[in-house]
């Protein structure tokens, strides 16, 4: 009867609560007693009888908004704070809004530590970011040089080969040394499992099992799985109570 009755209980909030999409509803409002209560009513094909069940249901249940249950709509602040809620949370569903919104925070931490890094590694020595691409121009320069001579030079292919590889050594070690910082390490480290977690929740809210994670990720395959619309059938993933 459950899984009957959900699929009715959408169809009725979409039709006589517009104030919520299907999904959102049959989710959230089962987890109140006046959603179980209108389950009987919309099982017993009376959902015109449900709606006002459904309409006291409905509050309660956007007020509660369980760590399990996705959060629609859910804005920047929030997202950010649901998503260290759920960091060892491998179980239940994340609306987009929480994952595109703490994706949006994870890649503005990340580009701010990479520039810092930048900047305080290309004025080690106090040289400014010009005098170190001037003194990286005229390194090329030079091993440009003496690559020429030691080619004129070179009697046989093993000759020229070892040219090559001398310039491209000499080139390589004195290129300016760069290393992320301990607070680019830090928030790599403080965003890496909340993001994957809530990566995992979002494919379920789709109707994806979680090891998509590793495609998704891998095959650059992100933009597409994690837009996915909201799947009815995403509920298997919840935590069961």
């Amino acid at each position: 009867m459950a899984l009957i009755s959900k699929k009715k209980l959408a169809f009725a909030a979409l039709k006589y609560t517009p104030a919520g999409t299907p999904i959102k509803v049959a989710s959230m409002v089962l987890k109140t007693k006046l959603g179980r209560q209108a389950v009987k009513k919309v099982a017993s094909n009376k959902p015109t009888s449900s709606l006002p069940l459904l309409s006291a249901a409905l509050p309660q249940a956007v007020q509660s908004k369980p760590a399990d249950l996705p959060f629609y709509g859910a804005g920047p602040v929030r997202s950010v704070c649901r998503a260290y809620g759920k960091t060892f949370r491998f179980s239940g569903r994340a609306s987009r809004s929480e994952y595109w919104w703490y994706a949006a925070f994870v890649l503005g931490t990340g580009a701010t530590c990479i520039a810092m890094d930048y900047s305080n590694n290309t004025k080690g020595g106090g040289a400014t970011h010009m005098s170190v691409w001037r003194g990286e121009a005229e390194q090329k320069d030079e091993a440009r040089q003496e690559l020429t001579r030691d080619l004129a030079m070179a009697d046989s292919r093993a000759d020229k080969l070892a040219a090559y590889r001398k310039a491209f050594e000499k080139v390589r070690a004195n290129a300016p040394k760069s290393k992320p910082s301990p607070l680019t390490l830090g928030v790599a480290a403080a965003t890496a499992l909340p993001y994957t977690a809530l990566s995992v929740l979002r494919l379920h809210d789709s109707n994806l099992r979680g090891w998509w994670f590793l495609p998704a990720e891998v095959l650059c395959l992100a933009p597409f799985l994690y837009l996915r619309k909201p799947r009815a059938k995403g509920v298997r993933f919840d935590r069961t109570r």
